[in-house]
């Protein structure tokens, strides 16, 4: 058996394909084709990478949703172009093919890279350790206040 394959002629008119060993290559879409282009091989697909923001709308909305044709994926990559804090809850947002540990979120500028569950716990510590600050700069403000009033009191 071969280890690669002519794939995607599905994708244009039969006389164009790729050579892919889909079992260990990994399908990169870039930032610019869609999900619904890849969707008469998406089935096909065990490892897929992808660039996008999460915050723009179209794909908040709309193409998150075109991941779940991607059924066998087993594992995705996301260049996050708007940064890692943009993804924070992307997990339960969207609907993912595969499992939260198997999905990796990449920011480029940090050269950092780190699986959903990574992610998701980073995110939550920097959240819960600014609301911390918060907390204390509000108590802080209440207390001199406090102080100012019982002064104006006396």
């Amino acid at each position: 058996m071969a280890l690669y394959k002519q794939v995607f002629s599905e994708l244009d008119d039969g006389q164009r394909y790729v050579w892919l060993n889909l079992d260990i290559d990994m399908v990169s879409i870039g930032s610019r084709v869609s999900f619904e282009a890849f969707k008469p091989v998406a089935h096909m697909i065990k490892r897929l990478k992808f660039e996008r923001e999460n915050q723009t709308e179209y794909f908040y909305h709309f193409e998150s949703r075109a991941m779940l044709s991607f059924v066998n994926a087993e594992e995705i990559h996301v260049v996050c172009q708007d940064g890692f804090w943009d993804w924070h809850q992307a997990i339960e947002e969207h609907g993912w093919p595969s499992s939260a540990e198997n999905i990796f979120f990449i920011d480029v500028d940090k050269g950092l890279m780190m699986n959903g569950i990574e992610l998701e716990k980073m995110c939550d510590d920097e959240f819960e350790a600014l609301q911390r600050q918060y907390d204390e700069e509000d108590a802080e403000e209440a207390r001199i206040l406090f102080e100012e009033l019982t002064t104006l009191a006396d």
